[in-house]
């Protein structure tokens, strides 16, 4: 109980003295809110001034079921946002992107971890399908930035939001096959656990997930809609109704052993059906800012449960190859299958800024805790180095850009001098 005040008076202070000055740094520097807020975690943590020191095993049920909450009430938010004209658009570009590409980038990123440590095939796989999502949160703070808004099209960043609120919920799938291969090696009977994955994984995690998650979204907007014009409700507590719902998916998806990222997602888009929710939506920032209080303070605590002592130069390798592998696999696949995608440069744009996140920590622990591994501390690398790789990015390229248009006026300024002599 003690480290939970901790948590939420750092997080607390952290959000409180920060939304103070937080406008001014993202449009003037242009850096992120999670790669701020992970540092103060790092800065409270142990490896700082040890306020935030957590228990190791402890820390890990914190953030399991933490990542999980965040996890929903980001994906609803996303869901909420997408523009279903252009979803149903670019139906077959993101299909390809998430599971063309993402089937491709999680073997990939599977023969590179399996290559460079001692994790065996199994493992290897599960630490390979919690690296694959793009993380929702980490894309959400990337486009929407003030840069992004003025340098990269609408429709690009759509696709990544898109994109980033669907596969989050794929990775379970992808995790389920790491399942599979331990099952088959302790039992032996191929057959039958192949019968039991394609029921539970395809059936249950995505079917069942949809129609489950489609279902109450639709009673959801049904009822909302009625009550509403007969002015049983305001708009002011249809906000509540995102939350609800989001929150009813996850206890749904808890007791039928399902997906609730897909279910909730889905319900997401039902509930919004024609943009009706959003449209009469009076306080829609308001959930805004419930949604990043709520990934604030989860990134303090990340930030304070990083062990640098935990990582070493091969970890730091692999996490390196598994983005690069990323960014390729977008670049070799967008002519031939993601329409949506029309450069090489859109196409680079997509597969460098679809960072790992809260989702890779979240499934490798619901794999550590069910086989009693330790690919954690893997995932743990990815994020920071994945916070850290993508939130600088955009501020060095503006510092590199300024520098440049500096050496051309100076440039430009000598020979004018020089003409004039």
């Amino acid at each position: 109980m003690e480290d939970i005040t901790k948590l939420l008076c750092a997080s607390s202070l952290f959000i409180l003295f920060y939304s103070m000055v937080a406008k001014y740094v993202k449009n003037r520097y242009h850096i992120p809110d999670p790669l701020v807020t992970m540092l103060f975690g790092i800065a409270v943590g142990h490896h700082g001034l040890n306020i935030l020191n957590t228990h190791y095993v402890y820390s890990k049920v914190i953030v399991l079921n933490f990542s999980r909450i965040v996890l929903c009430l980001q994906t609803m938010a996303i869901a909420l946002k997408v523009d279903q004209t252009h979803l149903r658009r670019n139906l077959t570009s993101l299909f390809n992107l998430i599971i063309t590409a993402g089937i491709l980038k999680c073997f990939l990123t599977f023969l590179c971890i399996f290559a460079f440590t001692y994790f065996g095939g199994a493992t290897s796989w599960a630490l390979a399908a919690a690296l694959t999502p793009t993380d929702p949160i980490l894309s959400s703070s990337i486009v929407s930035g003030r840069f992004a808004k003025k340098n990269v099209d609408e429709h690009l960043r759509m696709l990544l939001v898109a994109e980033s609120g669907v596969n989050d919920g794929i990775g379970i799938v992808l995790l389920n096959i790491s399942v599979l291969l331990n099952k088959s090696i302790s039992l032996g009977n191929i057959r039958a656990v192949l019968i039991d994955f394609l029921l539970d994984t395809f059936l249950l995690k995505i079917v069942i997930s949809i129609l489950v998650g489609s279902i109450l979204g639709s009673v959801t907007r049904f009822c909302s809609k009625k009550c509403y014009q007969h002015q049983l409700l305001n708009s002011d507590i249809l906000m509540i109704h995102s939350f609800a719902l989001a929150f009813l998916n996850l206890a749904a998806m808890t007791i039928l052993d399902g997906s609730e990222l897909i279910a909730i997602f889905f319900a997401g888009l039902f509930l919004n059906k024609g943009a009706w929710y959003t449209n009469e939506q009076s306080n829609t920032k308001i959930s805004d800012v419930i949604e990043n209080s709520f990934f604030m303070a989860l990134f303090v605590f990340l930030g304070s449960r990083i062990d640098f002592s935990r990582f070493n130069t091969r970890m730091f390798l692999v996490i390196f190859l598994v983005i690069l592998i990323r960014l390729i696999t977008v670049l070799v696949l967008y002519r031939p299958l993601i329409p949506a995608i029309k450069t090489p440069v859109e196409a680079a744009f997509i597969g460098f800024f679809g960072p790992i996140g809260v989702g890779a920590v979240y499934y490798s622990l619901l794999y550590d805790i069910k086989f009693d591994a330790l690919t954690v501390d893997y995932a743990m690398c990815s994020v920071f180095v994945s916070v850290v790789l993508h939130g600088l990015a955009v501020p060095g390229y503006c510092l590199i850009r300024n520098m440049q248009k500096i050496r051309n006026e100076t440039h430009a300024h000598i020979q004018t001098d020089e003409i004039g002599i």
